[in-house]
């Protein structure tokens, strides 16, 4: 008997049930946008007796419907492919490796060697990443002993000229060795970033980090603890370019080091206060 493997997403039947929550209706309608761009089919809709949408499966993860990128970084010693959780193979570039040397959860990571200035793996460029007004978190796991370059760059959403709508996060913030994360977005600043860091963590051992926004309130944690916060009310610029991991296309400044298990949530803020970091991968449905 021939087993066969649906082309269908997961979750496309673990829509949330209620669809009159404006915020769940734009997660909703974001997956749609994916699907549509990365080529994924859509099954039909199934409908209730009483016209109401049907869905099998309810999400075992509410922030799942709110994931427009997450990258777990896994993969065989030396590998070169880089695949999402959404099933899109990511552009690998320079040396990028997948690594079983050191991990997180599922016993790789990705391996930059900060030594090729083209070291990168990047998500295909999407409009999704845009941050606009809304709740939002970027979180991830970083190692790093990188001591003789500033402005390592960890993920970044830009081009060359660090345009309007551009955002990164990087690791020696202030000088070469300091060892503070600092968030920079261009429409706050070009010449400033708008969270840093105040505790170095180029100590060779993952750390947990996350850029939160809620409302007009910016947070910043490494570890579960807060590190930075500001208020700033401003719009982040729509553009549609990739999501790069390790590198970035302004500072060019690959990292020498490890990531593991990277997300971006758009439309929710995972975290405003001091809390435990994750125990286990992210949830995929």
């Amino acid at each position: 008997m021939t087993t066969q493997t649906s082309p269908y997403r997961p979750y496309h039947a673990r829509v949330p049930p209620d669809l009159s929550d404006p915020e769940v209706l734009r997660g909703f309608l974001m997956r749609e946008l994916m699907s549509i761009e990365r080529g994924i089919p859509t099954p039909p809709t199934l409908l209730s007796p009483e016209g109401k949408t049907n869905f099998l499966n309810p999400p075992s993860s509410p922030t799942w419907n709110f994931t427009v990128a997450q990258v777990p970084f896994n993969g065989p010693n030396g590998g070169t492919t880089f695949v999402d959780q959404f099933g899109t193979t990511l552009t690998t570039a320079g040396a990028a490796t997948t690594s079983t040397a050191t991990s997180v959860f599922n016993g790789s990571s990705g391996y930059f060697t900060g030594v090729s200035a083209s070291d990168s793996v990047a998500a295909p460029a999407s409009t999704l990443y845009d941050l606009g007004s809304r709740e939002m978190t970027l979180e991830g796991w970083f190692l790093t002993s990188q001591n003789t370059q500033q402005y390592t760059t960890l993920c970044s959403h830009s081009s060359s000229s660090f345009e309007a709508g551009a955002w990164m996060v990087m690791i020696n913030a202030l000088s070469a060795g300091d060892g503070k994360l600092a968030w920079w977005m261009s429409d706050y600043s070009t010449s400033a970033p708008l969270l840093v860091g105040t505790i170095a963590h180029n100590d060779g051992k993952w750390h947990h980090v996350s850029v939160n926004r809620t409302g007009n309130y910016w947070l910043m944690f490494v570890d579960g603890l807060q590190e930075a916060s500001v208020v700033w009310s401003g719009v982040v610029t729509s553009e549609a370019r990739d999501l790069m991991f390790g590198n970035g296309h302004f500072f060019n400044r690959t990292l020498l080091g490890n990531l593991a298990s990277w997300r971006l949530v758009v439309g929710r803020c995972l975290y405003t206060s001091n809390y435990t970091v994750p125990s286990a991968p992210f949830a995929t449905s």
